[in-house]
């Protein structure tokens, strides 16, 4: 919770995390932040959770490098309502990403995550009512759970055609 509610934080964040394992809450609430977000080397072992939760101006890339053993994004976008610009993490071990971009009612970006880790990916994009992207070249190979993933979002039919046969290859 190291910047929690910091209301008027909008500093450029160019952060060697080598040494941090959690992020927890980090800048939630922090509306007004709006810089490029760059964490190389994070040692995140275990979470993200709500880092940039309820940051509304947040529309700047964000970048977290070396992040192969976090697991947990859980709630890590929530809210963030102006976000519309590239998301970067090394998702390899991430098991949940309950909610995690929740909320975002302007983000319509690529999501290129490596999701073979991915367990349950509940409620992920709910409320992202312009995202329309195509998530066939997810890994569901561990998948679960996925309710409500993708409801009240802009998901067209052209990439549920897409989602579809991709997804029942894995014959899960």
């Amino acid at each position: 919770n190291m910047f929690e509610g910091c209301l008027l934080f909008n500093q450029t964040i160019n952060f060697d995390a080598s040494l941090n394992t959690q992020m927890l809450s980090m800048f939630k609430s922090c509306t007004s932040l709006n810089s490029t977000i760059t964490f190389t080397n994070a040692s995140l072992t275990t979470s993200a959770f709500a880092m940039f939760r309820n940051c509304t101006s947040l529309n700047s890339a964000v970048t977290i490098t070396n992040s192969s053993s976090l697991v947990n994004t859980r709630e890590m976008f929530w809210d963030c309502t102006s976000l519309n610009s590239t998301v970067t993490i090394d998702m390899q071990s991430v098991t949940d990403t309950y909610t995690m971009f929740y909320s975002c009612s302007n983000f319509n970006q690529p999501v290129n995550f490596n999701t073979s880790s991915l367990i349950s990916a509940n409620y992920m994009f709910q409320f992202c009512t312009n995202f329309n992207q195509d998530i066939s070249t997810f890994n569901i190979t561990n998948l679960t759970s996925a309710v409500l993933m993708l409801s009240d979002t802009a998901f067209s039919t052209a990439n549920y055609d897409l989602l579809l046969p991709a997804w029942d290859a894995y014959g899960t």
